[in-house]
């Protein structure tokens, strides 16, 4: 949860900076909940993770859920998506919850719905 915490953190500086213009940060979290955060910026940051343009919705799998965490899979090489409600994914917009619908999860955004 720690890296959820320093989410919401790096989202607040970023809206404080300019709230028209919110993106998505990199970041690179170990298994050590002590170990500092690292923010990867500028040319080598795009390599990582680039962002998907207004509009476009990457298409995700949620890989394990639970009411207040999902990872979400893109398939191929990606590193899972950690997201808790709060989030933002971009091409899918704000994580409004993560409820469980029958006996599966999805992840409701203001975007639409991923299953």
């Amino acid at each position: 949860m720690a890296l959820a915490e320093s989410n919401r953190q790096m989202d607040a500086a970023t809206r404080a900076q300019d709230p028209r213009r919110i993106e998505a940060l990199p970041v690179v979290a170990t298994k050590d909940p002590k170990a500092p955060v690292v923010i990867k910026t500028g040319p080598a940051a795009a390599a990582v993770a680039p962002l998907e343009t207004a509009g476009e919705k990457r298409s995700y799998h949620i890989q394990a859920a639970s009411p207040s965490l999902a990872m979400l899979g893109a398939g191929g090489n990606d590193a899972p998506l950690e997201v808790v409600p709060g989030s933002n994914i971009p091409g899918w917009g704000h994580v409004s919850k993560i409820e469980q619908r029958g006996q599966s999860w999805v992840v409701v955004t203001s975007g639409g719905v991923i299953k």
